[in-house]
């Protein structure tokens, strides 16, 4: 049991080396993604301080060619905001899958150190068990017994590399299917609701412009306004429907790799015993032996002195 205590020391102690390069490497993108979220979101604010300009000037002016020029020029700033918008949008994502990872690789860290500390303490168990046993003479028994278990856990890490196969790969095939959904909802999600924002923004625009426009303006204005408020709500439907989603396959995302850390976790220790239980099993016999043989040069020993005399 101290060999493979060792073991598993040794393959959990590769892992978390693995993880914690990975951490390192996630908090990298994170800093990245926060300098670029933080440039973007200053030039957000200087193109809607612009947009907010030019709808004021829409709103105040009373020439059709003048509002057309402002319009083009809204149009323009309308783009750019767009373009920052989903910048942010994007590397906020890629800043949340990263510290998502950070999480979920700590909480792995922190079992695989929990499983070396178990694994040492059954190992202790198992020395002070094992000397007990021998003491009191049963020693070939415990040779067979270390043998059978040898035996068995071969059988048992045979079975298990063939199941880590199949489940690796249904894991990584689950889990990317799962996070391009999350992906694809959340981008839905964004886009809608920076749609739900222009449109609010316009409706008061156009409000304000009906205040002050002539009569044969204000129907055209009206229309598009009822045509506005019809977009508004469609949108937070689908703003209500994404989050829902969201929730949900973010939910089955979390099962997934809580399913995986589990089996993960048991195949360390599966791989560990079955790779040492031998090397267990030889030296418990080689130490009966020696025993045995300490044993039996005594007693040819005294058998020799009782002929001499």
């Amino acid at each position: 049991m101290r060999e493979e205590a060792t073991r598993i020391k040794e393959v959990a102690t590769t892992q978390t080396i693995e993880l914690e390069e990975m951490i390192t490497s996630e908090k990298k993108v994170i800093e990245e993604s926060e300098k670029t979220i933080t440039k973007s979101k200053e030039e957000l604010t200087t193109l809607r301080t612009k947009e907010k300009e030019i709808n004021t000037k829409i709103s105040t002016a009373t020439e059709t060619s003048e509002v057309e020029t402002y319009r083009k020029e809204l149009s323009v700033i309308t783009g750019s905001i767009t373009t920052t918008k989903e910048t942010i949008k994007s590397t906020t994502e890629k800043k949340t899958t990263s510290e998502e990872k950070i999480t979920d690789s700590t909480e792995i860290v922190t079992e695989l150190k929990s499983k070396v500390e178990t694994a040492e303490e059954e190992a202790k168990s198992t020395e002070e068990e094992a000397i007990t046993f021998i003491s009191e003479g049963i020693e070939a028994t415990y040779v067979v017994n270390s043998q059978q278990v040898y035996e068995k856990k071969v059988e048992n890490q045979k079975k298990t590399e063939q199941e880590y196969g199949s489940k690796k790969v249904k894991f990584e095939e689950e889990t990317s299917k799962w996070n391009k959904k999350l992906t694809e909802k959340k981008t839905l999600k964004s886009t809608a609701t920076s749609e739900l924002k222009d449109l609010n923004s316009r409706l008061d625009s156009l409000k304000t412009r009906l205040e002050k426009v002539k009569d044969e303006e204000k129907k055209t204005i009206e229309k598009e306004i009822t045509s506005i408020k019809s977009e508004i709500t469609r949108y937070e439907k689908l703003i209500e429907t994404y989050t829902t989603e969201i929730t949900t396959i973010s939910s089955t995302i979390k099962t997934i790799y809580t399913t995986w850390t589990t089996y993960y976790t048991y195949y360390i220790k599966i791989r560990a015993e079955s790779t040492n239980s031998l090397q267990v099993s030889r030296q418990i016999e080689r130490t009966t032996m020696n025993r045995i043989r300490k044993r039996n040069h005594k007693h040819s020993h005294k058998h020799r002195v009782i002929q001499i005399k």
